[in-house]
């Protein structure tokens, strides 16, 4: 491997390790916010304000709402990449067993 070429696929693992990290970090900051509104949540029903306490609420079920659909998206992603890998490496054996025979 060329001196070039061992410095791209550095900066290629450089960068799949920074998606992974803000894609962690998104993860956790959504369950934080949650969190925190579930507190809240109880906070205002012990102080009967009710109506704030279902407007955090439905905020909250928003937020959940927006976070499935963004890992469903994900795992979705993930599935079409191990599928595509699964596939490459099939079509190389195939093209291994051609060039032996």
């Amino acid at each position: 491997m060329k001196r070039n070429e061992k410095k791209i696929d550095n900066l290629e693992h450089a960068v799949l390790k920074i998606d992974d990290y803000i894609k962690y970090s998104s993860h956790t900051i959504d369950s934080v916010y949650i969190d925190v509104q579930n507190r809240l949540i109880e906070q205002f029903v012990k102080e009967e304000k009710y109506e704030m306490a279902e407007l955090v609420k439905r905020n909250r079920q928003l937020v959940q709402a927006t976070v499935l659909k963004e890992m469903k998206h994900r795992m979705e992603e993930a599935e079409k990449k191990l599928y595509e890998d699964f596939l490459n490496k099939e079509h190389n054996q195939k093209k291994g067993d051609t060039k032996e025979g």
